[in-house]
């Protein structure tokens, strides 16, 4: 099969069956690029077959699937559009599908020659209705770059584990590998000019470097960790925090709860190959009798499941799959686990409570919630030069070649209090 035909494959099997693009196997770069393309411009690409066909193709079937891969290619790529077309109608005969291939061929030159517009933000921005409407009524400056960030290539992060260089020598080895990066405002990240696959990486499989977003890479030192100190995560898969907060404070204890055994697996596999040791324990964490020892923490991160609409570049099926009416329900999950996770935390101690979404009912709101029942719970201001700082929180939104969207809020358990 030629790319076209084995993305084309690959998307309709994440159509038909909602699975996660993260879930599929790529047999390569340029399958992977036109399917994660393809499904981050739907909206769009799914407006634009709507003008150009008379019936449109049915949700799922292998005929939507090339279309949106042909057109993908022809509006985002740089494949000469004689090729994209040829190539996307060999696809359909490589899939058994000859009958849509003159189908295929016909709306892809069709599209070549027409000049199209949209009449609605869904379209153009290529996000669902509702998200847009949550960005605008929230962020009334910001929701325009806020979704063109969202469209865009994430940029790939590394974090320096500085255990064993410093970053600028990190830096220094990328560059003899001819691999261009820029340092971050986060001590420990790098921000390569064009992503590459890990294994390029210098020192990579003995522990040198990770890939991690630079907005996570803030937490260890927000937690203000020391020797010696209890330290849990309680929601730790793929364990990117857990193990950088070993690296940025080796002495600590570290336990990791994570609900999912096979999520959990990545985490061993992280610790294992930056030589690391943590307990971990499969649990949901609101279920202290299922994983609590009863001996309190000194710190907790709470990185809680949430919309990951701060994410959206790097996950954009969630614009296919996340609905309006989750956010409540994933709101109510968090403040569970916030309240059962805060019985476990030391008088004195520090509670991190984060999440990758801007949407402030999973976010403020929720610490509002939390703070208006607990009188044992302080806010610690959290101040970022990139970061909007509000009465219960601090936000940073999605930026245009920078960070990802991600809410922090720093709760003080009062030294007085008794568990």
């Amino acid at each position: 099969m030629n790319p076209q035909a084995q993305a084309a494959r690959l998307l309709g099997q994440l159509l038909r069956e909602q699975k996660s693009l993260s879930a599929l196997v790529y047999p390569s770069g340029l399958c992977q690029e036109m399917v994660y393309g393809a499904v981050r411009w739907m909206s769009q690409l799914e407006a634009i077959i709507e003008q150009l066909m008379k019936k449109p193709a049915k949700p799922g079937s292998p005929l939507q699937a090339l279309l949106l891969i042909g057109l993908y290619q022809l509006r985002f790529m740089k494949t000469p559009d004689s090729a994209a077309v040829n190539e996307t109608v060999k696809a359909a005969k490589q899939l058994k599908q000859t009958w849509a291939a003159s189908v295929v061929n016909a709306v892809l030159r069709r599209y070549l020659k027409e000049t199209l517009s949209f009449d609605n933000d869904e379209a153009e921005f290529s996000h669902p209705d509702w998200m847009i409407d949550e960005f605008k009524t929230h962020y009334p400056d910001d929701w325009q770059s806020m979704l063109a960030a969202n469209n865009e290539y994430p940029p790939m992060v590394l974090r320096v584990n500085t255990q064993q260089q410093t970053r600028d020598d990190y830096l220094a080895k990328l560059e003899k590998q001819g691999i261009q990066g820029i340092t971050l405002e986060t001590s420990t990240a790098i921000q390569l000019e064009k992503p590459c696959l890990v294994t390029q990486l210098p020192g990579f499989s003995k522990g040198n470097v990770s890939v991690q977003a630079e907005a996570s890479q803030r937490v260890p030192e927000l937690l203000q960790l020391d020797k010696g100190q209890r330290v849990l995560d309680a929601c730790s898969a793929p364990g990117g925090k857990l193990c950088h907060c070993l690296e940025h404070m080796p002495g600590i204890q570290m336990t990791g709860v994570e609900l999912d055994a096979e999520r959990l697996k990545r985490v061993r596999d992280n610790l294992r190959r930056l030589k690391l040791s943590a307990e971990l324990k499969t649990a949901d964490a609101r279920g202290l009798d299922d994983w609590w020892d009863g001996e309190h923490f000194d710190r907790i991160l709470l990185d809680a499941p949430c919309s990951g609409t701060g994410v959206i570049r790097r996950h954009p099926d969630i614009k296919l799959w996340r609905r309006e009416s989750d956010i409540a329900a994933m709101a109510y999950v968090q403040l569970r686990l916030l309240e059962t996770l805060w019985q476990t935390l030391k008088p004195g101690g520090i509670l991190l409570y984060t999440t990758c979404s801007v949407l402030p009912e999973e976010n403020t709101g929720v610490i509002k919630a939390f703070l208006e029942s607990h009188a044992d719970a302080s806010l610690d201001r959290v101040e970022m030069p990139d970061a909007i700082v509000t009465e219960f929180g601090t936000q940073i939104l999605p930026q245009s070649q920078g960070i990802d969207g991600f809410f922090y809020a720093k709760l003080m358990k009062c030294a007085s209090h008794k568990s």
